[in-house]
């Protein structure tokens, strides 16, 4: 597939950088959600500066708070905020996931999470120790996104100014979740990869439009591969998951997912990401919605700018 990305955004620790062009003007709404807006409103209407409560009865610390120094501190926010998030995140399944205060809540939860996680991974002493610390779940957690982080840092150097982007609402999780399962259903590509691929390309389909090599869409296709693997509009999320499905199980998957994920993208720092993501999320589907609201960040030569989210 030559799906040689000039872009794939790196959730924990960078934002893999080329110049964009501008964003295609053709985005299709999905069934039954609004058309792309300039900001997720979820994550628009969160609070800039302070907390917010969510069911569970857990304040989240505001987009700004900084970050514990100790690692023993650290790790203790760090299963207060996991162990909230899952209970609060399990009350939004519930509800169906609606646009509301839950969904703001887990918005500055999944960030303060996000936030963590960049820090982890700037820091392997504190990391090391923070996972000393952790029960055996989270602590694999914590691993699998500092091994994802490091190898997508490796592949791209930093970027001198943040690209002129347009960022546009990703589709709703329960929606995205939907046409995961039913890739999976129809090419046997286990929906937790197709979600790691949705999040590492494009953050959930975040950014829209073609890198400075052509890759368009929420799965970052070249239009020659589209026209090979592709049906319906690049552009819209089902269509393009379908067409990850469908091209994935041409190269290998699911018996060979490292070979088909590698055909996705040659590098073998890529596939480490994806499958650490991917493992992530198998072993618990609910970090599929903390993953969710992650934000956009760009790592830079004069620091990381958070593009993205609560705090904006």
């Amino acid at each position: 597939m030559e799906l040689k990305k000039v872009l794939a955004i790196g959730v924990v620790t960078v934002l893999m950088f080329a110049a964009w062009a501008g964003v295609a003007g053709d985005m299709e709404e999905w069934d039954n959600a609004p058309a792309p807006a300039a900001v997720d409103p979820a994550e628009e209407e969160a609070p800039a500066t302070a907390g917010n409560t969510g069911p569970s009865g857990y304040e989240y610390p505001g987009p700004k708070e900084e970050i514990p120094a100790g690692p023993q501190r650290l790790a203790a926010e760090l299963g207060e905020l996991r162990a909230a998030l899952g209970e609060d995140i399990e009350y939004w399944i519930a509800e169906g996931t609606p646009r509301n205060d839950t969904a703001k809540a887990i918005a500055l939860g999944g960030l303060r999470d996000q936030r963590i996680a960049r820090h982890l991974n700037s820091h392997t002493g504190t990391m090391r120790k923070v996972v000393k610390a952790l029960g055996s779940r989270l602590a694999t957690v914590v691993r699998r996104n500092y091994k994802a982080g490091h190898s997508l840092s490796t592949l791209t150097p930093p970027a001198k100014k943040v690209p002129d982007w347009k960022i546009y609402a990703a589709a709703p999780p329960n929606k995205l979740l939907e046409f995961y399962r039913q890739a999976e259903k129809r090419f046997g590509v286990k929906w937790y990869y197709l979600a790691a691929i949705n999040l590492v390309e494009t953050r959930m389909g975040r950014i829209k439009g073609p890198s400075s090599a052509g890759a368009r869409g929420p799965m970052q296709f070249m239009p020659a591969t589209w026209d090979a693997y592709g049906k319906g509009n690049i552009n819209d999320p089902h269509d393009s998951i379908m067409a990850a499905g469908r091209y994935l199980r041409a190269s290998g998957a699911p018996e060979d997912m490292r070979s088909a994920l590698y055909s996705y993208n040659r590098s073998s720092y890529y596939v480490k990401a994806i499958q650490s993501y991917a493992r992530a999320i198998k072993g618990n589907p609910d970090d599929f919605y903390v993953y969710y609201y992650w934000q956009v960040f760009v790592r830079t030569t004069t620091g990381d700018v958070q593009v993205t989210g609560p705090g904006t």
